[in-house]
């Protein structure tokens, strides 16, 4: 790199001056340490101050004709980047030289010139202008840094917000997708259970069985994309309410019983004793993730059993604050290769590429099973004909010490927190699962109102409730259901969410705010996740039942009801 030379600027109206600068600086000048560049007053001083940048300190005389040297250093501070100004002056009285530092001089030499004085001056002006440069360019290279720092902050600041308004688009959408698909779900798969109750040949039922199963399956893949859709956006939460392990895995049991007897399936489920019957967690996560895995487990058994156990990851009989479960789903069934293991709980894929063909699914039941555990705070894995697939614990080890040759175990572990609530529920640790039966309607003297203003969803609500033997009154928006309540008085109201002129959420708050009898509220809606569920509940409604709208759940609510108002439901 080429060295930069320090040009001085000499300003004296002596031209003898200029030549004795040249003759004592000769080495100095041809080293390269500086050069000079000559004025013969302040005037031409200035201007070739203005016209360049590159001058590193400046000389002068003071009395000089046009413009004095006190006069061109007062004029220096009006320059950007102005250079360091030494005084060189035959009248060298305090008067002058506190004149001139006033003004703005840096140094003051008096003439005759000292020129080894001067060159001591020379070098520590320049040393001192240098400093100042480089203090001047870390500031420079510091107010960069930080500018970037600051712009960096902006943009991830508004990436942020850009992220977050793409989420709440995307969940907007979701939630659209949702409505606008489960709402004519809720017309095939209404009908066909309304269809199924008629007098029906061998070969028509057949067909209905068809159709509700592809209608179903159709149900569980839109469930499944927008389950996988939502967390990968981090829209899911994981909820800490009252768990009942009996009551869960009786629940999830008797819903996939069918399934397990038209299979001939043995499906049983245990609970140790030494887990706690009552715990703190999200008993519909958890019921999610055992319906995946039974239902897969019985999905891939042509026939033998499925067995669900739940135990403590470490035995301990002492209270805890917070208990890690594990859950196991051992099956007798077709097992899952060595080398398709590592595919299992990625999005889209299964462990065999003809399982799609033969048995369907999305291949997304897993990853969201694995997804939800993770936010509870555990890990899933699988062991199958020898060999272990997923993420066991660090100190986990097969258990088999003969290969089997069929089967797999899946196994997953959750942190549950202690409850200090007393559960009303009889553990039962070890239940043989058989088909559920519906129980008898406790009353059909309810006064019903349906707030639903699509007529399918009308026409299958009203023939539903018929065949049950209620009579029905029907209004088509939240205005028609005020007017209604204020004419009649109503004990349970299906409220659609979703309705011209009032919506659900807002005619169930003014019924809380403005009616003295108030009726039992139940969310019909389309929007099935569980924000949609809390809004509904925040708004005062007491319970919340999804489109595809099912017979037994209609019927448990009105026995629910029944159940918990028989007084207030057996008036006029």
């Amino acid at each position: 790199m080429q060295k930069k030379v320090n040009l001085i600027l000499v300003v004296d109206d002596e031209v003898e001056v200029q030549r004795l600068f040249k003759q004592r600086f000769r080495k100095r000048l041809l080293a390269g340490d500086f050069a000079f560049q000559f004025a013969t007053n302040g005037a031409e001083a200035l201007k070739i101050l203005q016209e360049s940048s590159s001058i590193a300190m400046i000389l002068t005389d003071i009395r000089m004709p046009e413009m004095d040297g006190l006069s061109l250093i007062s004029k220096l501070v009006e320059l950007e980047n102005a250079p360091k100004a030494v005084v060189i002056s035959a009248y060298g009285d305090m008067e002058n030289i506190r004149m001139a530092m006033n003004y703005g001089a840096f140094d003051f030499i008096t003439k005759p010139i000292d020129f080894a004085d001067l060159e001591i001056t020379i070098d520590k002006t320049l040393a001192f202008v240098h400093d100042l440069q480089e203090q001047k360019q870390r500031l420079e290279e510091a107010q960069e840094k930080l500018r970037k720092h600051e712009l960096q902050e902006i943009a991830l600041s508004q990436a942020k917000e850009v992220a977050e308004a793409a989420n709440k688009a995307k969940s907007s959408f979701l939630a659209s997708m949702s409505h606008e698909i489960r709402t004519p779900m809720n017309g095939v798969l209404g009908m066909v259970q309304l269809l199924a109750t008629t007098e029906l040949t061998p070969e028509q039922r057949k067909y209905l069985e068809i159709i509700s199963n592809s209608g179903n399956s159709l149900l569980k893949i839109i469930n499944d994309i927008l389950d996988f859709s939502k967390i990968e956006s981090g829209m899911i939460e994981i909820e800490r309410n009252v768990l009942v392990l009996e009551d869960a895995m009786r629940s999830v049991c008797e819903i996939v019983s069918k399934q397990a007897s038209d299979q001939s399936i043995d499906l049983q489920y245990a609970i140790h004793p030494d887990v706690p019957k009552i715990l703190l967690g999200d008993s519909a996560r958890l019921c999610q993730i055992l319906l995946n895995l039974i239902g897969n487990a019985i999905k891939f058994t042509k026939f033998g059993n499925v067995n669900v156990l739940v135990n403590l990851r470490s035995p301990n009989t002492e209270p805890q604050e917070r208990y890690e479960l594990i859950f196991s789903v051992k099956d007798s069934g077709i097992g899952i290769r060595r080398d398709r293991l590592h595919l299992l709980f990625q999005p889209f894929s299964q462990g065999d590429s003809s399982i799609s063909r033969k048995y369907g699914g999305t291949g997304l039941g897993l990853v969201i099973c694995k997804r939800l555990i993770e936010l509870m705070g555990g890990t899933i894995w699988v062991e199958s004909l020898g060999h272990i697939g997923g993420n066991p614990p660090v100190d986990w080890k097969l258990k088999t010490e003969v290969e089997p040759t069929q089967g797999s175990i899946f196994y997953f572990t959750i942190i549950a927190e202690k409850s200090f609530e007393i559960s009303k529920t009889t553990s039962v640790n070890a239940n043989k699962v058989t088909k559920p039966t519906l129980s008898a309607l406790a009353n059909t003297n309810l006064r019903i109102l349906l707030a639903e203003d699509d007529v399918v969803s009308q026409k299958i609500v009203v023939l539903l409730l018929k065949r049950l033997g209620y009579s029905i009154d029907v209004a088509n928006n939240g205005l028609e259901v005020l007017e209604r309540l204020s004419r009649k008085h109503y004990q349970i109201i299906f409220m659609d969410v979703q309705m011209p002129e009032m919506d659900g959420l807002t005619t169930t708050k003014k019924i809380r705010q403005e009616m003295q009898n108030q009726p039992w509220i139940v969310a019909l809606t389309a929007n099935a996740f569980s924000e949609d569920r809390q809004l509904c509940l925040d708004a005062g409604m007491n319970e919340f039942m999804t489109k595809p709208i099912q017979f037994e759940s209609v019927i448990h609510i009105l026995n629910k009801y029944t159940d918990q108002f028989a007084n207030d439901a057996a008036q006029p």
